[in-house]
């Protein structure tokens, strides 16, 4: 999880820097689409790929667990405060960061990782249901990706191609090059490291 999240947050900072000072975009703008570069596509591809590849679902969890703690958190934090210096409100910082924090899928996460950690074996009543949906959601993912990608057109908005192109930029090259860099400085975590891979 840690280099998943050095390689997720110094990519993130990268675009949001040069989409705020070089694309000269509003910081309104700017910080949705750093999250965008922040974020892997974990649940859609990871978890299919990571099934089909390695025959396990850890790699994509590990990366999936990473941005429902603590990039989305942080990010909704971050929007919070940026909606109130827009429209200034009575609201408390402690209860906006709370706001942020305590929504359904952050919470649902860490319950999930609460009782991942436990050990808590679930019932085989529950648990082969739940099993069978598991083994059905590969190719129902892979079919629902298909399909989502029908009619799209990511560069029919010329406004905002120079965003498009550097996210990208940053997915494929800047991320992979902190992670790389992070695999040499601390070679004792490789084999960690290539699990947590965005």
């Amino acid at each position: 999880m840690p280099i998943a999240l050095i390689s997720a947050f110094a990519g993130a900072a990268l675009f949001f820097l040069i989409a705020r000072f070089v694309l000269r975009r509003k910081v309104i703008e700017a910080v949705p689409a750093s999250m965008a570069s922040a974020y892997a596509n974990a649940g859609n591809i990871g978890l299919p790929i990571a099934l089909f590849s390695v025959s396990s679902a850890v790699p994509a969890i590990s990366v999936l667990a990473s941005q429902l703690l603590i990039i989305a958190p942080v990010y909704l934090t971050i929007f919070s405060f940026i909606s109130r210096s827009a429209q200034p409100g009575d609201t408390s910082t402690g209860k906006l960061i709370l706001k942020s924090v305590a929504n359904p899928v952050t919470i649902g996460a860490l319950i999930g990782a609460v009782l991942s950690l436990s050990q808590w074996q679930v019932p085989a009543v529950i648990w082969e249901p739940l099993d069978m949906l598991g083994h059905a959601s590969v190719p129902l993912l892979l079919m629902m990706f298909g399909m989502s990608l029908i009619g799209q057109t990511p560069f029919r908005t010329r406004e905002i191609l120079a965003d498009v192109v550097l996210g990208t930029l940053v997915k494929l090259a800047v991320r992979d090059i902190t992670f790389a860099t992070s695999l040499l400085a601390f070679p004792a975590i490789l084999v960690i490291g290539l699990v947590l891979a965005p």
